[in-house]
C-alpha cells in the first residue's frame, strides 16, 4: 500500500503536538506555547475528487477543490482528519482509539481503511483498522529457542517447526504451540547454538534426514 497518512504541522490548536525538547508526539488538550508545535493527521485515499478537501502529496498543501476532477495522481481526497476546520466542514474525525495508538507509533505512514454504511449526509463513514504489532524476526527466533529448550527432543522440535512453516502457519500460531509444548516437558538436551541452527534449517525447508545427519551425534 502507498502512503495514505500524513502528519503535518499546524499553527492552530490541536490535540496532537510535538515537544520541541524531546520531539515526542503527544496527545492531549494543551495550549500552544513556544516549545510546542501542533500537528494534524490527514488520511487520504484514491476516490474521485468532487467538491472535497484534498492533500497535495508533492507540496503537502491542504485545500478545497470545487467541482468534479475524477481521480488525480497527486491531489488525494482527505477522508479522515484531526483538523478542526475540515471536521467542521464535514470531513470525518479520527477517533481517540487510533490517536492513542498513533502517538506510540508515530512513524506509521500507511493504514488500512474500510468503508461502512453511508450514515451521514456528506459521505460514507470510514473505519481505521489499527495495525497489529508483530514481533520482530529476532524476537520470534528467541521465543522459539527459549520455549523449545525446555520441551521435546531437537529432532521432534525441528520436525514440527518445519511442518508448521510448510503449511503456512502464522507466527502467532507457531509461538502458541511452542508455549503449549513448554508445559509438557522440562528438557535441556541441546545447546543454544543447536537450536539456532535448527531454526535456520526449518526456515529453509530442510528435510528430516538433514536434521538427523546434522544432529545425530548430539
Amino acid at each position: 500500500m502507498e502512503k495514505n497518512l500524513w502528519l503535518l504541522p499546524t499553527d492552530k490548536p490541536s490535540r496532537l503536538y510535538l515537544s520541541d525538547y524531546g520531539k515526542e508526539l503527544n496527545l492531549g488538550d494543551y495550549p500552544l506555547r513556544n516549545y510546542i508545535t501542533g500537528q494534524n493527521i490527514y488520511i487520504t485515499n484514491d476516490e474521485e475528487i468532487k467538491d472535497c478537501w484534498v492533500l497535495n502529496t508533492n507540496t503537502n498543501e491542504v485545500y478545497f477543490i470545487e467541482g468534479y476532477y475524477g481521480i488525480q495522481p497527486i491531489a488525494k481526497k482527505i477522508i479522515l482528519t484531526t483538523d478542526v476546520k475540515l471536521i467542521k466542514d464535514g470531513v470525518q474525525a479520527i477517533d481517540d482509539e487510533f490517536l492513542e495508538w498513533f502517538v506510540k507509533n508515530p512513524s506509521c505512514e500507511v493504514v488500512e481503511i474500510i468503508k461502512t454504511a453511508p450514515i451521514r449526509p456528506f459521505g460514507s463513514l470510514y473505519k481505521i483498522i489499527i495495525p497489529k504489532e508483530e514481533p520482530k524476526q529476532d524476537e520470534i527466533m528467541e521465543r522459539f529457542i527459549a520455549n523449545a529448550k525446555q520441551q521435546e527432543t531437537l529432532e521432534e522440535f525441528s520436525e514440527r517447526l518445519q511442518e508448521e512453516i510448510q503449511y503456512g502457519a502464522s507466527k502467532s500460531d507457531i509461538i502458541d504451540n511452542l508455549n503449549k509444548w513448554q508445559q509438557e516437558q522440562d528438557k535441556n538436551k541441546y545447546s543454544l547454538n543447536d537450536l539456532k541452527e535448527a531454526f535456520a534449517m526449518g526456515r529453509t525447508n530442510a528435510t528430516i534426514k538433514d536434521f538427523n545427519t546434522k544432529f545425530k551425534n548430539k
